[in-house]
């Protein structure tokens, strides 16, 4: 629990650390791209749906933290639409069809709850994070998963 934690903060803080145990800034160090294309859903048209009525494009879903998170991103298109995803009253999940886990957004009394705020306005062509937590790293890489905040529900999205 504590390798997670910390992995979780050296995560947000934007440092790695490298083989030497050495900690240095993540823009620093070289970091190689992800492989892309990779895929962000089995159901590419019910995404389009998604930002149309939303005005969202889900970016993706990864695992983080060594397997202990999953980094769910997406880019606001209409910042509007898009407040219905960042409401302080709203307590997103992550389902895992397969097993019925149901993950959420972990907070901590020093951090607070790993999603956007709902005080802070939404910028149209910026990129926004949710983290999940992933207990036992029981969602996998290349599972389908759902992200339901609210009325948002994104489907069959792939674990990368």
């Amino acid at each position: 629990m504590r390798l997670a934690l910390l992995s979780l903060l050296v995560l947000l803080a934007g440092w790695s650390v490298p083989a030497a145990g050495q900690v240095t800034p993540a823009s620093a160090t070289s970091r190689q791209a992800p492989s892309l294309p990779f895929t962000v859903s089995s159901d590419p048209q019910a995404l389009g749906a998604l930002e149309a009525r939303f005005g969202v494009q889900v970016i993706g879903l990864r695992l983080a933290a060594g397997g202990y998170m999953l980094d769910f991103r997406y880019k606001v298109v209409d910042p509007e639409k898009a407040k219905a995803l960042v409401a302080k009253d709203l307590e997103p999940y992550l389902l895992d069809p397969q097993t019925g886990a149901k993950t959420v957004v972990p907070a901590s009394p020093k951090f607070g709850s790993l999603k956007p705020m709902s005080g802070e306005p939404l910028i149209p062509g910026r990129n926004y994070f949710m983290m999940f937590a992933n207990p036992g790293k029981r969602i996998v890489k290349g599972r389908e998963v759902s992200v339901v905040i609210g009325d948002f529900r994104a489907d069959r999205l792939v674990v990368n």
